[in-house]
């Protein structure tokens, strides 16, 4: 999804929004239900959402999705893809951890 995607999610509900990225970070690391390449697939999602999602600047104009968010679940939601990718960066599988490590990278440069 792009952000347009996430803001008109977010802007139905806020609510509706969080458990969509809940649904992708339980397939990181869930080993039981989901292959290694599921898994990897929602690493990379959860680093497309911190790009697409969680950024609060598009270049110079502000974007909507952060007019849709509240600052306290944006908070949560970095806080739950931090602990998510703490967990998958230790998966067994490479193709895991190198999109764990993509989503860690956009994380990080969402949060600065």
């Amino acid at each position: 999804l792009v952000g347009e995607d996430w803001a008109a999610i977010f802007s139905r509900s806020e609510a509706e929004g969080v458990r969509h990225i809940d649904a992708v970070l339980s397939y990181c690391t869930n080993k039981n239900e989901a292959s290694a390449s599921v898994r990897s697939v929602a690493c990379k999602a959860l680093g497309n959402i911190c790009t697409e999602c969680l950024t609060m600047k598009s270049g110079d104009i502000e974007s909507e999705f952060s007019r849709t968010l509240s600052l306290d679940s944006a908070k949560s939601i970095c806080n739950n893809i931090g602990d998510v990718l703490t967990t998958a960066l230790r998966d067994s599988a490479p193709s895991v951890r190198s999109m764990a490590m993509f989503a860690v990278g956009n994380l990080a440069q969402t949060l600065y």
